[in-house]
C-alpha cells in the first residue's frame, strides 16, 4: 500500500480511539480545569481568563471556560460553575453551611432578589443584551 494510504488508516485508528476516550467522560459543566470536579479551581481559571481577555484583547472570547458555547466567557460561566459546585457539594458540613447562607439571603428580601437574579441568570442575560 502506498504510504498516504497507511498515513490516512493510522489516521483514521488514533482519531477513533481519540474520539471512544472523549465519549467515556460526561460532560461536565463548570469543570474548567477537565479534572472532573466543579470547585474553586474551576471559578480560578474562568477568573485568569477574563483577566487575560480583559487586559490582552479588550473582549471577552470564547474559551475552555465558556460552558454555554456562546462564544463569550463571561459572568454566564461563572455561575454556571458556582450552580453546578452548589449543587454537587458531597461534604455535609459545606452543605449545611451552603444551606444556612441561602436561608439567610432567602430572609433578606434586597439579597433574595440580587440571588434570584444572579442564579437565574437574569442579570447575566441583562449584561449580554448591553454588550451587542
Amino acid at each position: 500500500p502506498n504510504s498516504s494510504s497507511t498515513l490516512l488508516s493510522i489516521y483514521n485508528s488514533l482519531m477513533s480511539q481519540l474520539n471512544s476516550i472523549l465519549a467515556s467522560q460526561p460532560a461536565c459543566p463548570g469543570d474548567a480545569n477537565i479534572d472532573g470536579q466543579v470547585n474553586d479551581q474551576d471559578l480560578s481559571v474562568w477568573q485568569k481568563f477574563l483577566n487575560w481577555a480583559g487586559t490582552a484583547v479588550g473582549v471577552l472570547s470564547s474559551s475552555v471556560a465558556d460552558f454555554n458555547w456562546d462564544g463569550l466567557t463571561n459572568s454566564i460561566d461563572a455561575q454556571t460553575i458556582r450552580n453546578k459546585k452548589l449543587l454537587m457539594e458531597k461534604d455535609p458540613t459545606v452543605r449545611q453551611q451552603n444551606q444556612e447562607q441561602l436561608r439567610k439571603t432567602a430572609a433578606d428580601p434586597i439579597l433574595a432578589r440580587n440571588f434570584m437574579l444572579r442564579a437565574s441568570l437574569i442579570n447575566s442575560v441583562r449584561q449580554a443584551q448591553e454588550i451587542q
